[in-house]
C-alpha cells in the first residue's frame, strides 16, 4: 500500500472535502483526487461516496480510516524512538526561507517535527531568495527553502520539494474578477503592487512579462506578501503571489483570481545547502521528515 496515497486519503477522510484536504497538503484539488483514485484502484474497493457536493466514506473507508490513524501514530512513536540511533534527541538546526514558504508552508510543518523531537531547537530565518542565500554562503543557516529561478547558485546543492503555482488576483469584487480570460491589454490600465527586487516571486513574474514582450506595468513595490494582499483586497491593485499564501482569502471571498489568458507560472521551491556543509544526523533527519511530508519520496 502506498503510504503517500493513503496520508491523502486520510485528509479527505478528516476534512470530508476535497478542496479542504488540499489546503492542508498543499498540493492542487485534481492532484488529491488522482492519488485517492489510484489509492482505491490498488485496494481494488470504493473507498469514497460522492453525493452532490458532499464526500462520504464507505464501511471500507471508515475502516481504512481508523486504522490509517492507528498506523501512523505507530510510525510517529517508532521514529521517535529510533531517535536515539541516529542522534537526534537533541540539538539546534537553524533554517532558512524565503517570503512564501517561510509564511505559509513551513508554519505547518516546523511543530510537527518539533513535537516528534521535543529537545531539538528550531530557528527560522525569512527574507527574500537573494538574502537567503547569502546567509546559506557565510554559514549562518544550515539549510534553506528557496524558489529555484535564482537556483543552483555554483556553492549550492538544492533538491526538489514542492511545486507551486503564481496567480494573479484582485479583490473580490474586482471588475475583471470572473471565469472568463482576460488580456493583458485589460490588465495593464490597472495599477499593479510588486514584491521587491531579490524576490523570487518578482524575479519569475518579471521574466515572464519579458518573455511575453509585454510592457511592465506600473505599481508600488512591497516587501511583505501579507501588506500585498491587504492592498489587493482594498481595491486599490492587482498582483502576482503564490497560490498558497492565498487560497484562504480566495475561498472566504476576501480575493478573486484574475483569469489572465496565456499566465501559467509554475514553479518549484527547493531544498538548499551549502556544498561544503557537513550533514549532520538532524539536518538530514528533517529534510527527510520535510520530503516526506510534502511526498517527495
Amino acid at each position: 500500500m502506498n503510504l503517500h496515497h493513503l496520508k491523502i486519503f486520510l485528509a479527505v477522510a478528516e476534512t470530508g472535502n476535497f478542496s479542504k484536504a488540499a489546503e492542508t497538503l498543499h498540493i492542487s484539488q485534481p492532484a488529491v483526487s488522482v492519488q485517492v483514485k489510484k489509492l482505491e484502484e490498488e485496494l481494488g474497493i470504493p473507498l469514497l461516496e460522492h453525493m452532490g457536493k458532499t464526500v462520504h466514506l464507505t464501511q471500507a473507508g471508515l475502516f481504512l480510516k481508523d486504522n490509517a490513524h492507528h498506523l501512523f501514530r505507530q510510525a510517529d512513536e517508532i521514529e521517535e524512538d529510533l531517535a536515539q540511533f541516529r542522534g537526534i534527541t537533541s540539538g539546534n538546526l537553524r533554517l532558512g526561507a524565503s517570503t512564501t514558504p517561510g509564511t505559509y508552508l513551513l508554519p505547518f510543518h516546523l511543530p510537527v517535527f518539533q513535537a516528534r523531537f521535543p529537545k531539538v531547537n528550531l530557528f527560522l530565518q525569512l527574507g527574500n531568495t537573494r538574502a537567503i542565500q547569502a546567509e546559506l554562503a557565510n554559514n549562518s543557516v544550515d539549510l534553506a527553502v528557496l524558489g529555484e529561478d535564482q537556483l543552483p547558485a555554483p556553492e549550492l546543492i538544492t533538491e526538489k520539494l514542492v511545486d507551486d503555482e503564481l496567480v494573479l488576483i484582485g479583490a473580490a469584487n474586482h471588475p475583471l474578477a470572473g471565469t472568463a480570460p482576460v488580456k493583458w491589454e485589460d490588465v495593464i490600465h490597472y495599477p499593479f503592487v510588486f514584491r521587491e527586487g531579490g524576490s523570487n516571486t518578482r524575479d519569475v513574474f518579471d521574466k515572464w512579462v519579458q518573455g511575453q514582450g509585454l510592457h511592465r506595468p506600473r505599481g508600488t513595490e512591497l516587501t511583505s506578501t501579507e501588506a500585498m494582499k491587504r492592498m489587493i483586497a482594498s481595491g486599490q491593485a492587482l498582483g502576482v503571489v503564490s497560490f498558497m499564501a492565498v487560497n484562504w482569502e480566495i475561498a472566504a471571498g476576501h480575493l478573486a483570481p484574475i483569469p489572465l489568458a496565456g499566465f501559467n507560472l509554475r514553479r518549484t521551491f527547493r531544498l538548499a545547502q551549502h556544498k561544503d556543509k557537513k550533514p549532520t544526523p538532524l539536518l538530514l533527519e528533517f529534510k527527510r521528515f520535510l520530503q516526506e511530508a510534502l511526498g517527495q519520496n
